[in-house]
Protein backbone atom coordinates (compact mmCIF):
# COMPACT_ATOMS: atom_id res chain seq x y z
CA UNK A 1 0.00 0.00 0.00
CA UNK A 2 2.80 2.46 0.43
CA UNK A 3 4.11 2.43 -3.03
CA UNK A 4 0.81 2.68 -3.78
CA UNK A 5 0.93 6.28 -2.07
CA UNK A 6 4.29 6.95 -4.27
CA UNK A 7 2.65 6.30 -7.53
CA UNK A 8 0.16 8.47 -6.63
CA UNK A 9 2.14 11.68 -5.25
CA UNK A 10 4.68 11.08 -8.25
CA UNK A 11 1.38 11.22 -10.95
CA UNK A 12 0.54 14.29 -8.89
CA UNK A 13 4.11 16.18 -9.08
CA UNK A 14 4.02 15.06 -12.97
CA UNK A 15 0.25 16.78 -13.52
CA UNK A 16 1.65 19.84 -11.28
CA UNK A 17 5.10 20.25 -12.33
CA UNK A 18 7.23 21.03 -15.15
CA UNK A 19 8.21 17.66 -17.73
CA UNK A 20 11.83 16.73 -16.22
CA UNK A 21 13.26 17.01 -19.28
CA UNK A 22 12.16 20.32 -20.48
CA UNK A 23 15.22 22.25 -18.69
CA UNK A 24 12.30 24.03 -16.63
CA UNK A 25 13.56 23.75 -13.40
CA UNK A 26 10.80 23.24 -10.76
CA UNK A 27 10.22 22.76 -7.02
CA UNK A 28 7.89 19.74 -7.55
CA UNK A 29 10.03 17.49 -9.73
CA UNK A 30 10.98 14.57 -8.82
CA UNK A 31 14.28 13.40 -7.55
CA UNK A 32 16.41 11.64 -10.11
CA UNK A 33 16.38 8.11 -8.22
CA UNK A 34 12.26 8.19 -8.60
CA UNK A 35 12.83 9.13 -12.82
CA UNK A 36 11.72 5.27 -13.32
CA UNK A 37 8.25 5.35 -10.54
CA UNK A 38 7.52 8.86 -12.18
CA UNK A 39 7.46 7.41 -15.94
CA UNK A 40 5.14 4.68 -14.98
CA UNK A 41 3.27 6.51 -11.94
CA UNK A 42 -0.28 6.97 -13.76
CA UNK A 43 -1.99 6.33 -17.55
CA UNK A 44 -1.93 9.92 -19.37
CA UNK A 45 -5.49 10.15 -18.86
CA UNK A 46 -5.34 11.03 -15.35
CA UNK A 47 -6.88 8.26 -13.92
CA UNK A 48 -5.91 6.66 -10.55
CA UNK A 49 -4.23 3.06 -10.94
CA UNK A 50 -6.47 0.55 -9.60
CA UNK A 51 -6.19 -0.43 -5.67
CA UNK A 52 -6.27 -3.65 -4.58
CA UNK A 53 -8.71 -2.74 -1.63
CA UNK A 54 -11.18 -1.57 -4.11
CA UNK A 55 -10.70 -4.43 -6.42
CA UNK A 56 -11.72 -6.53 -3.26
CA UNK A 57 -14.65 -4.47 -2.39
CA UNK A 58 -15.95 -5.08 -6.03
CA UNK A 59 -17.13 -8.94 -4.92
CA UNK A 60 -18.41 -10.25 -2.15
CA UNK A 61 -15.97 -12.75 -1.90
CA UNK A 62 -13.01 -9.88 -2.11
CA UNK A 63 -14.98 -8.38 1.38
CA UNK A 64 -15.22 -11.88 2.99
CA UNK A 65 -11.23 -11.55 2.76
CA UNK A 66 -10.76 -8.61 3.65
CA UNK A 67 -13.43 -9.04 6.44
CA UNK A 68 -11.54 -12.14 7.39
CA UNK A 69 -7.76 -10.43 7.67
CA UNK A 70 -8.89 -7.68 9.96
CA UNK A 71 -7.81 -5.06 7.69
CA UNK A 72 -10.37 -2.81 8.76
CA UNK A 73 -8.98 -2.33 11.81
CA UNK A 74 -5.72 -1.65 10.94
CA UNK A 75 -6.53 1.17 8.38
CA UNK A 76 -9.36 2.86 10.84
CA UNK A 77 -6.45 3.13 13.47
CA UNK A 78 -3.76 4.42 11.26
CA UNK A 79 -6.52 7.20 10.40
CA UNK A 80 -7.25 7.82 13.93
CA UNK A 81 -3.57 8.30 15.22
CA UNK A 82 -3.37 11.41 16.93
CA UNK A 83 -1.01 14.27 14.80
CA UNK A 84 1.03 14.32 17.58
CA UNK A 85 2.42 10.57 16.93
CA UNK A 86 3.22 11.91 13.48
CA UNK A 87 6.68 12.18 14.20
CA UNK A 88 8.68 10.59 10.67
CA UNK A 89 7.87 10.90 6.88
CA UNK A 90 7.02 6.77 7.49
CA UNK A 91 4.18 7.45 10.02
CA UNK A 92 2.70 9.83 7.34
CA UNK A 93 2.81 7.58 4.56
CA UNK A 94 1.37 4.84 6.90
CA UNK A 95 -2.12 7.77 7.11
CA UNK A 96 -1.72 8.32 3.68
CA UNK A 97 -1.90 4.52 2.64
CA UNK A 98 -4.64 4.22 4.92
CA UNK A 99 -7.05 6.88 3.24
CA UNK A 100 -6.43 5.41 0.02
CA UNK A 101 -7.19 1.90 0.87
CA UNK A 102 -10.78 3.17 2.67
CA UNK A 103 -11.27 5.91 -0.13
CA UNK A 104 -11.34 3.16 -2.62
CA UNK A 105 -13.08 0.50 -0.85
CA UNK A 106 -15.78 3.33 -0.26
CA UNK A 107 -15.78 3.64 -3.70
CA UNK A 108 -17.98 0.75 -3.94
CA UNK A 109 -21.46 -0.86 -3.73
CA UNK A 110 -19.99 -3.10 -1.26
CA UNK A 111 -16.89 -1.63 0.08
CA UNK A 112 -18.74 1.69 1.71
CA UNK A 113 -20.44 -0.53 4.20
CA UNK A 114 -17.06 -0.80 5.72
CA UNK A 115 -16.66 2.15 6.19
CA UNK A 116 -20.01 2.85 7.57
CA UNK A 117 -19.94 -0.06 10.03
CA UNK A 118 -16.81 1.54 11.38
CA UNK A 119 -17.52 4.86 11.62
CA UNK A 120 -14.52 5.93 9.89
CA UNK A 121 -16.13 8.79 8.15
CA UNK A 122 -16.04 10.93 10.40
CA UNK A 123 -12.06 10.68 11.02
CA UNK A 124 -11.03 11.04 7.74
CA UNK A 125 -13.58 14.53 7.53
CA UNK A 126 -11.38 15.52 10.75
CA UNK A 127 -8.36 14.80 8.56
CA UNK A 128 -9.17 16.76 5.73
CA UNK A 129 -10.08 19.52 7.74
CA UNK A 130 -8.06 20.04 10.25
CA UNK A 131 -4.82 17.59 10.21
CA UNK A 132 -1.78 20.19 10.98
CA UNK A 133 0.20 18.05 8.03
CA UNK A 134 -0.96 19.63 4.93
CA UNK A 135 0.14 16.80 2.39
CA UNK A 136 -2.17 14.25 4.63
CA UNK A 137 -5.69 17.07 4.11
CA UNK A 138 -5.10 16.51 0.43
CA UNK A 139 -4.60 12.97 0.79
CA UNK A 140 -8.15 12.69 2.71
CA UNK A 141 -9.50 15.22 0.21
CA UNK A 142 -8.91 12.53 -2.21
CA UNK A 143 -10.25 9.59 -0.38
CA UNK A 144 -13.92 11.70 -0.46
CA UNK A 145 -13.81 12.11 -3.78
CA UNK A 146 -13.78 8.61 -4.19
CA UNK A 147 -16.00 8.21 -1.71
CA UNK A 148 -18.12 10.44 -3.65
CA UNK A 149 -18.70 8.28 -6.24
CA UNK A 150 -21.61 6.56 -4.93
CA UNK A 151 -25.11 7.42 -3.70
CA UNK A 152 -24.50 5.91 -0.52
CA UNK A 153 -21.26 7.19 0.17
CA UNK A 154 -22.92 10.61 -0.75
CA UNK A 155 -25.13 9.92 2.12
CA UNK A 156 -21.99 9.56 4.14
CA UNK A 157 -20.47 12.53 3.65
CA UNK A 158 -23.95 14.67 3.84
CA UNK A 159 -24.11 13.61 7.40
CA UNK A 160 -20.66 14.35 8.03
CA UNK A 161 -20.88 18.52 6.29
CA UNK A 162 -19.79 17.31 2.99
CA UNK A 163 -21.52 17.26 -0.06
CA UNK A 164 -20.91 15.03 -3.33
CA UNK A 165 -21.11 16.92 -6.51
CA UNK A 166 -23.11 15.87 -9.09
CA UNK A 167 -23.68 17.22 -12.66
CA UNK A 168 -27.24 18.36 -13.86
CA UNK A 169 -27.72 14.99 -15.00
CA UNK A 170 -27.40 14.05 -11.24
CA UNK A 171 -24.60 11.87 -12.37
CA UNK A 172 -21.83 12.11 -9.49
CA UNK A 173 -18.40 13.18 -10.33
CA UNK A 174 -16.66 11.91 -7.92
CA UNK A 175 -16.07 15.53 -6.19
CA UNK A 176 -16.88 15.91 -2.34
CA UNK A 177 -16.52 19.47 -0.48
CA UNK A 178 -17.17 20.52 2.94
CA UNK A 179 -20.89 22.86 3.01
CA UNK A 180 -18.31 25.28 5.07
CA UNK A 181 -15.11 25.87 2.85
CA UNK A 182 -13.53 27.69 5.90
CA UNK A 183 -13.20 24.13 7.33
CA UNK A 184 -11.08 22.72 4.51
CA UNK A 185 -8.94 26.03 3.85
CA UNK A 186 -8.10 27.00 7.11
CA UNK A 187 -4.41 26.23 8.75
CA UNK A 188 -4.09 26.82 12.42
CA UNK A 189 -0.11 27.23 13.80
CA UNK A 190 0.83 23.94 15.41
CA UNK A 191 4.12 22.67 16.91
CA UNK A 192 4.56 19.02 16.44
CA UNK A 193 7.20 17.23 18.23
CA UNK A 194 10.38 16.44 16.39
CA UNK A 195 7.92 17.44 12.97
CA UNK A 196 6.00 20.62 12.72
CA UNK A 197 3.61 20.34 9.80
CA UNK A 198 5.31 23.35 7.44
CA UNK A 199 8.78 20.85 7.97
CA UNK A 200 6.55 17.94 6.89
CA UNK A 201 5.45 19.87 3.85
CA UNK A 202 9.05 20.91 2.88
CA UNK A 203 10.21 17.72 3.12
CA UNK A 204 7.03 16.02 1.07
CA UNK A 205 7.96 18.72 -1.85
CA UNK A 206 11.46 18.33 -1.79
CA UNK A 207 13.14 21.89 -0.48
Amino acid sequence: MLRYVHYVELSLARALAAPVNSGTSSLLAPRSRDNLLYDIAVDDDGSLPPHLCGELTATKAGCAVLKLKGSMDRLVAAVRAPAASLRTNDDVLRVKAALWALGHMGSTQLGIAFLEEASVMPDIVAVAESSPVLSLRGTAFYALGLIARTQAGADLLEESGWEAIADPDRVLRGLALPKDSGKLLSVAPCEAPGYGCYAFLCDYMGF
